[in-house]
């Protein structure tokens, strides 16, 4: 499966969501067809200042790209750009949001709606691995870069693990094509742009949009069309055994 997400989708499927008295909004940037195999979905979350996401769960894994905003994440500070995952039924929060807001992209491989708080749903948990990750805050490519990179540049986000999951930013000068280094195992990847404007097959992706590449489809080739580019690439392990249920 390759299956893109795209601000024009996104602008059309922004919505309020009932999180809570705050008004919280998501915009749906990547749906696919219901399946519980294989339906990846990318979607924005504009959680407003001062407001609180309780500690909760997915029955899914799933990684976050935080975008805008400051906050925190338990006892860790979250700000832009910053990349977090948590495997399914692995419980994380509370997400606190500071002055300005914060906003962040949600990607699962399996379409996956609300959340399980911890509090009155602890019965729904699951016996199994439980796994998180968090990347270092790093920067989105700067104007001066889209004219100033001259080589093709790797940085581990987060390290690759056995099980699939793994996170790296490319950065490409203008011009360049590379193969993104895909791993063997787990659902595929999300790939998201952080600057500039890269062509992913068909598809040419600006800043903020995904392209989705299941594992069958191998790995992808990049091409930084008419600018220096940066591209988020996000390895999605499948789920552990015991959660296949």
């Amino acid at each position: 499966m390759i299956a893109i997400g795209s601000q024009s989708h996104g602008a059309k499927k922004r919505r309020q969501i009932p999180v809570s008295q705050e008004k919280y909004y998501k915009s749906e940037w990547l749906e696919t067809p219901d399946n519980f195999l294989l339906s990846p979905t990318v979607s924005l979350i504009e959680q407003p200042a001062h407001s609180t996401l309780v500690p909760h769960f997915h029955k899914n894994n799933q990684f976050q790209l935080f975008v805008e905003g400051e906050g925190s994440l338990g006892k860790d500070p979250v700000s832009p750009l910053m990349v977090h995952y948590a495997g399914a039924y692995t419980g994380y929060g509370p997400l606190v949001s500071g002055a300005q807001g914060i906003k962040y992209f949600t990607m699962r491989p399996v379409c996956e709606s609300g959340l399980f708080d911890i509090e009155n749903h602890r019965h729904e948990l699951i016996r199994g691995p439980k796994k998180h990750a968090s990347s270092r805050v790093f920067s989105a490519l700067s104007e001066d870069g889209l004219f100033g990179q001259d080589q093709i540049l790797s940085e581990t986000l987060i390290p690759p693990d056995n099980d699939g999951l793994a996170c790296h930013c490319l950065t490409l000068p203008k011009g360049a094509q590379t193969k993104v280094t895909q791993s063997m195992v787990g659902y595929g990847l999300f790939l998201t742009v952080t600057g500039g404007r890269v062509k992913v097959g068909d598809a040419l992706l600006k800043k903020w949009e995904t392209a989705f590449y299941s594992l069958k489809e191998g790995a992808p080739y990049l091409h930084a069309v008419d600018s220096a580019a940066q591209v988020v690439c996000m390895h999605i392990p499948e789920l552990e055994s015991p959660y296949c249920v």
